[in-house]
């Protein structure tokens, strides 16, 4: 397994490395590889002793995910090869390199992705990425956690989780603070911050916390009243999709773990995996979210749970398994 293995948990490819080789190794032998050092010689002869029959690359992926995974592949005796199109990052006139140096499957997790590859010629399939539902429940502490963190009792509270970057389309969010409703926005203490996006969030009047790790992020869940997710889809010159997220948001997922109604736009998976309803709002663009939110407020009763369960790490470990298992049963 090639992914991100170390560091803090706030970043979702990095929580989607944690969690796989979590569930896989309570049945399996797993070795997990860190991209940022697979480089090194004595990493390549790890997998090469491990002689592992799938390399299942998480990251990306990039031009360099399909070569050093292949590479991976000659030197260890030719296992499968696995990659995981969480956010893909290939521009359009090196896209013949992935055909020349192919995996057996891609796992994609939205209607685009899964275009682009099968344009290619390569092998798809969904799997999406999945959430800790022990971890991200809901607490009904809503009140308290407030004080905890020096946070108005009397507001509406709307949570975004990401990064302070262009790419989240944060700017859309900032106009939803007002006199009965604060905007929360913690940032990813891993990535740098936008300065210039900050200062106009600020100025705004939002709730904008940069530089500090959460190891109980639940409990920010837990006294929001709304999460928001309003990134869009940004495609540069060269066909890259330049949004900040992955292609199914994980936050959304954690939100919805713990309860929480969430307006979010159509954005990458969502409306493949997703309906509206329960207390999940979809909209094509975040100018239609302040309507929204009139509806939100007066919500009695939200399942948005009942979705989250669905998406546990447990059920979508056991699909990967039965992906792993298919390609190995077709030699």
């Amino acid at each position: 397994m090639l992914g991100e293995s170390h560091g803090p948990l706030d970043e979702a490819m990095r929580n989607t490395t944690h969690y796989l080789h979590k569930y896989l190794s309570r049945e399996h032998d797993v070795l997990a590889i860190d991209l940022r050092t697979i480089y090194k010689g004595s990493e390549i002869q790890r997998v090469k002793r491990f002689r592992p029959d799938i390399i299942h690359y998480i990251h990306g992926p990039t031009v360099y995910s399909f070569l050093i995974s292949r590479l991976l592949s000659k030197f260890s005796d030719g296992p499968k090869v696995v990659l995981h199109a969480t956010n893909p990052d290939i521009p359009i006139f090196l896209r013949g390199i992935p055909v020349r140096f192919k995996p057996d499957i891609v796992l994609v997790m939205s209607p685009y992705t899964k275009s682009m590859f099968d344009t290619l010629g390569l092998v798809t399939q969904y799997l999406p990425v999945g959430v800790d539902t022990d971890k991200f429940r809901p607490m009904r502490r809503r009140d308290e956690l407030r004080v905890k963190y020096g946070l108005d009792l009397d507001k509406y509270l709307l949570l975004h989780i990401g990064s302070i970057s262009l790419g989240r389309n944060l700017d859309a969010i900032r106009y939803l603070k007002d006199d009965e409703t604060d905007v929360l926005i913690i940032g990813r203490t891993s990535r740098s911050v936008d300065e210039k996006l900050f200062d106009r969030l600020v100025d705004a009047g939002c709730i904008v916390i940069r530089d500090r790790y959460f190891g109980n992020i639940e409990e920010i869940y837990n006294l929001a009243d709304c999460y928001i997710y309003p990134v869009i889809y940004r495609l540069d010159w060269m066909g890259r999709n330049k949004a900040d997220s992955i292609d199914l948001p994980m936050t959304i997922l954690e939100a919805m773990a713990c309860n929480l109604p969430v307006i979010s736009t159509r954005y990458g998976g969502m409306p493949y995996f997703f309906r509206e309803g329960q207390g999940l709002y979809l909209r094509s663009d975040p100018s239609e979210f302040r309507e929204v939110l009139e509806q939100v407020r007066y919500v009695k009763r939200v399942s948005t749970r009942d979705i989250a369960l669905r998406f546990s790490w447990r059920v979508i470990v056991d699909k990967l398994i039965e992906i792993y298992r298919g390609l190995l049963s077709h030699g």
